[in-house]
């Protein structure tokens, strides 16, 4: 696994260069994956490294579910990991409400809504 400066360097560039971020938006992005949970992290680093997605859940999602159910851009998705890693009900709430004008699969929604705090 790269160190973290050599992953926030490489997510800075796919920011910037494929995704097309402006770079104060970049730097917000870096500054949540800076404060990341290491084992989110690793997950991370390993996506950019071997393109795959881990099969761990939190809070009954994966980030697969995240980028597929929830059209989610990869890194989002493991900002949006981290963030149930870190407050579930919070963000459970936020991935939940209809106002994103985002279809969630029902089951998906379930799956949340039952995970114990």
């Amino acid at each position: 696994m790269k160190n973290k400066e050599e992953l926030l360097l490489d997510i800075r560039r796919y920011l910037l260069h494929t995704l097309h971020y402006r770079e104060n938006e970049a730097e917000r992005v870096l500054q949540q994956i800076n404060r990341m949970d290491e084992k989110v992290l690793s997950w991370l680093a390993q996506w950019r490294e071997e393109g795959t997605y881990p099969d761990e859940q939190v809070e009954n999602v994966t980030v697969q579910e995240l980028v597929d159910n929830l059209s989610m851009e990869p890194v989002n998705a493991f900002i949006a990991v981290d963030w149930l890693t870190k407050q579930p009900e919070e963000a459970k709430y936020a991935l939940m409400r209809p106002w994103h004008g985002l279809e969630i699969p029902q089951e998906l929604l379930q799956a949340m809504a039952e995970q114990d705090p």
